[in-house]
């Protein structure tokens, strides 16, 4: 097997490990979501809702590169881990600087330009470039989806949580949909 395939390959069975990464929000009201399952979910998401977020949004979306960047955008979390909004240790800067080595590690050796492709999405998802859309936490249309059907988590007014943190709602990205309840 030459040397591209396998590191290919290697990746792969690297990101099969996010099915193990646990994410701090529920799946369902009894179990907690994996981020693997998140990122499929998003990019699902994405990909049936993209002509109402393109009607809202009044310009077209490039599907190909938001379904990349929703399966892709949490791979650091392998390593990096999940931590929780709400309740990290960690600053913003100090997960930023973790998240980032994580990415440099992982996607750069990846042959026949993948690593560059991967590295620029991931920017990109992580609204470091101008086409952050539906990857970015911040637009997740995956959680307004989730508390709209009752399963999953439910959005809640900003103000601080039961242990006095901060709490902020995901800016709406389709109007229409958050109002849909």
């Amino acid at each position: 097997m030459d040397d591209s395939l396998r590191g290919k390959l290697d990746f792969i069975f690297f990101t099969a490990r996010l099915r193990e990464v646990e994410r701090h929000n529920n799946a369902t009201r009894t179990r907690k979501e994996s981020v693997a399952e998140h990122s499929w979910h998003l990019a699902l998401v994405s990909w049936i809702l993209q002509r109402e977020f393109e009607r809202e949004l009044g310009h077209a979306l490039d599907l190909e590169k938001m379904l990349k960047m929703c399966l892709m955008h949490d791979l650091v979390e392998i390593d990096a881990g999940d931590p929780s909004a709400w309740g990290s240790q960690l600053n913003g800067t100090d997960k930023v600087r973790i998240e980032e080595d994580v990415a440099q590690h992982r996607f750069s050796p990846l042959p026949d330009g993948l690593g560059a492709e991967f590295l620029a999405l991931w920017h990109e998802a992580q609204g470091l470039t101008s086409h952050p859309l539906l990857a970015h936490p911040r637009h997740h249309p995956h959680p307004m989806v989730a508390s709209l059907d009752g399963q999953g988590p439910t959005l809640r007014a900003p103000g601080p949580d039961r242990r006095g943190h901060h709490r902020t709602r995901h800016r709406p990205l389709s109007p229409k949909l958050t109002n849909y309840r």
